[in-house]
């Protein structure tokens, strides 16, 4: 991420110390950025009130504070190893295929997290925002790590995933 927000400093402290990447790497991961970037601009214009509170989209609008989410996956890809990367690419080419929109996905899982159920409307330009979902009394608490927003419902109680 240094290379596009601190080039000098990159290149002298950290890109002597790093593997380089095959051309051939390089252009795979760029294919994936361009599907994602491609993606997420589509989040955005599709729920432009959800699309407010995720990062800036494209390297060129980094700055030293903030990273955009096309310059953090370049970031993120190029620690892959490469066989990873080459199962990622293939899984979005797989959802590509089947006009599936990764960021879409992330974000209803996220909504999920909080207990609120997909809606097609959701942060659309009617205003509509995620919905909470209906509560129900469990047996056990819940075993997995949940943000403290979802700790904070009272003792015993966890969103309910019907209908979600």
């Amino acid at each position: 991420m240094m290379e596009s927000t601190e080039p000098e400093r990159y290149y002298s402290d950290l890109a002597p110390y790093l593997p380089a990447l095959t051309a051939d790497r390089v252009a795979l991961q760029e294919r994936i950025i361009a599907t994602q970037v491609r993606w997420a601009d589509a989040f955005h214009v599709r729920y432009p009130r959800l699309g407010e509170g995720m990062r800036l989209l494209r390297t060129a609008q980094d700055t030293v504070t903030d990273t955009s989410f096309e310059t953090y996956l370049r970031g993120e890809l190029s620690s892959y190893s490469d066989q990873t990367v080459a199962l990622y690419g293939e899984m979005i080419d797989a959802m590509a295929a089947r006009r599936e929109n990764l960021t879409e996905a992330h974000r209803d899982a996220d909504g999920a997290t909080f207990g609120l159920r997909r809606a097609e409307g959701r942060g659309s330009r009617s205003g509509i925002r995620m919905t909470r979902g209906c509560s129900r009394r469990v047996a056990k608490p819940c075993l997995y790590s949940v943000p403290s927003a979802v700790r904070e419902r009272p003792r015993g109680l966890l969103p309910c995933r019907q209908g979600m």
